[in-house]
């Protein structure tokens, strides 16, 4: 019960009158003193007040500045108790507001608190936090946000994979958060989240980057201190140096400890930078082996330091042999090994895997495959046998030393006994019981097949007897009807080789036979003709009419026309041989039978 109330039921039990006293107005012991409103909405500042007579004028104000709700947009009062609405809140409505109350007795205040909620914005971000290897970093994450709990603050890392942030520290203080990096390293350079979130609004994000400063470092190993090219001046060589730090680094090249001659056409760099890494190559055109076979160096620098990579150029050999040779998985029958390629020697290596068994007569080997890849897996093995391995690498020009040897023993088979007996090597003439049965199968399939073949074989020879025998009958029938305008001499001019006996050319080549003749040189004096003698004239008639002109028989290199030894003369003989026989069937066999058209 407010004051007044009780004022007034002091005064009715006083005087035992029918009228109430009257009094000033009376704050109750209920009115808030803070209000809580969120940006962009509205909210209302509630007045309970009372007085006697109730009639009562209440005025606001703010910061010393008098609100005139009657025409203001975004301020109102409402109710009977005249509290004031505030539309459109912004966090510049936030703070004490005064209400002022009077009636005929008198006046009375009071005093309002508004809180205005709004969503997080980050005022500022160290970026970039610069740290030396190994010291202490702070990344600091300035927040405006209402309210400001504790847990508002959160970090994340940036990187290309996921990472938890448990090495690193987290904390915070009203507004402010702060990541600690208690001892920096290399790795944990990058860009890192400030992520502020106090539950109004959309979470407020901002990245910073924490760069670590460090001397250079050089790539290393055996593709980068050797380099091979033939000194023929024919060849280029091309030497490789990488190398990463911060802040940026310079490389420059010497040779045998002096700086590179800058009129030497022969040498050129190219230099360019791949994400952290900064790149150079001396390139060398024409490689000489008395002026290019040398020791080359490459040197890193920055402001927090240098450092050197000798790369040697020589001439083409022999690989070296891998390193770091070792055993990644091992099961009852495999063994899976990895290695470090050596030098390459200037060539394409291969790698070949050698292993051995206790009681094996000598070691087995196995060719990688891929052949340049640097791990492979070794199958095909006994379960629980020891096993001594190593690795060699190969190119054109030979082998290299192996590895030191690995000694291994592969598992056990779950639920069998281990072997007996050691592995060893077949004997000579000694053959398992299924090989023998396999062997068996393969030889009477092909006997089978060798007789099927000899029975296609002789079927194709009877028909090809048939087919001969048909063709004659048909050529013993083909003879020049009498209809036909042709010379009948012409078909007694058919050329037969007189260097072989029962063969003939037929006439369609167009080229007589000619007289053997060895292909050493001979005595070119008369030769004797074993046929009888024979006119030119004779034979002459029959080309006229067919419209062929005979050789020269100065071509030949015999004796004139018409002697002993004319070699026109065998066609007398030709002819004779070529007629048919009795019946009109020539004697000879159909190959050697031909006629002129």
């Amino acid at each position: 019960m407010n004051t007044f109330y009780q004022l007034d039921v002091k005064c009715e039990a006083l005087w035992g009158l029918g009228s109430a006293c009257t009094d000033p107005p009376e704050f109750s012991a209920e009115q808030p003193e803070l209000v809580v409103g969120q940006e962009h909405g509205a909210v209302e500042l509630p007045l309970l007040v009372s007085g006697n007579p109730p009639d009562l004028t209440c005025t606001w104000s703010f910061r010393g500045k008098d609100l005139i709700p009657e025409g203001s947009p975004r301020h109102h009062q409402v109710g009977p108790g005249k509290s004031l609405a505030v539309w459109n809140v912004t966090r510049a409505d936030a703070g004490p507001y005064r209400a002022q109350c009077s009636n005929e007795e008198g006046a009375n205040e009071t005093l309002l608190h508004l809180l205005v909620h709004y969503a997080p914005s980050i005022r500022s971000l160290s970026d970039p936090t610069v740290v030396a290897e190994g010291a202490a970093a702070e990344i600091v994450c300035m927040a405006d946000a209402v309210p400001a709990p504790p847990n508002m603050f959160q970090w994340t890392w940036l990187g290309p994979e996921e990472r938890d942030l448990d090495d690193l520290e987290a904390v915070a203080a009203g507004a402010v958060g702060r990541l600690r990096v208690p001892a920096a390293r290399r790795d944990q350079a990058g860009r890192y989240e400030c992520r502020v979130d106090n539950g109004v609004g959309a979470p407020a994000r901002a990245s910073a980057r924490l760069v670590v400063h460090f001397p250079p470092e050089l790539e290393r190993g055996p593709g980068w201190e050797k380099v091979a090219a033939p000194g023929d001046r024919l060849a280029m060589a091309v030497l490789r140096c990488r190398a990463r730090g911060v802040p940026g680094v310079e490389l420059s090249w010497t040779k045998d400890g002096t700086a590179l001659d800058p009129e030497e056409p022969r040498y050129s760099t190219r230099s360019w930078r791949e994400g952290p890494w900064y790149r150079s190559d001396l390139v060398i055109a024409n490689v000489s082996a008395a002026a290019d076979y040398a020791m080359f160096t490459c040197t890193a620098a920055n402001t927090l330091g240098s450092a050197r990579l000798d790369v040697q150029l020589l001439s083409t050999s022999h690989p070296d042999p891998p390193t770091g040779l070792q055993v990644v998985g091992v099961t009852p029958t495999s063994v899976s090994l990895a290695w470090t390629p050596g030098f390459d020697g200037g060539l394409r290596q291969q790698f070949r895997i050698r292993y051995r068994w206790p009681g094996a007569p000598s070691a087995s080997y196995v060719d990688v495959f891929p052949g340049a890849a640097s791990a492979f897996t070794l199958t095909s093995l006994h379960p629980g046998m020891p096993y001594s391995l190593a690795v060699t690498s190969r190119n054109a020009l030979g082998e290299s030393p192996p590895t030191p040897e690995l000694h291994i023993t592969t598992h056990e088979l779950l639920g069998e006994p281990p072997p007996e007996e050691e592995p060893t090597l077949p004997e000579e003439g000694s053959f398992a019981l299924p090989l023998l049965g396999g062997l068996g199968a393969v030889g009477g399939g092909l006997l089978l097949s060798n007789a099927a073949l000899v029975l296609c074989m002789l079927r194709r020879r009877r028909g090809a007897s048939e087919g001969m025998a048909e063709r004659k009958k048909l050529s013993a029938e083909n003879h020049y009807s009498s209809g036909e305008a042709v010379n009948p001499g012409a078909r007694r001019t058919l050329l037969l080789d007189s260097g072989s006996e029962g063969s003939a050319l037929s006439f369609g080549s167009r080229r007589p036979g000619l007289y053997p003749h060895p292909e050493t040189p001979q005595d070119t004096g008369p030769t004797p003709w074993p046929y009888p003698p024979h006119h030119y004239e004779d034979l002459l008639e029959p080309y006229e009419e067919v419209g062929v002109s005979p050789a020269p028989p100065s071509r030949w290199g015999l004796a004139p026309w018409g002697g002993p030894e004319d070699p026109w003369g065998i066609y007398d003989r030709v002819a004779e041989t070529a007629l048919p026989g009795p019946g009109g069937v020539s004697e000879l066999p159909f190959e050697l039978r031909g006629e002129l058209v």
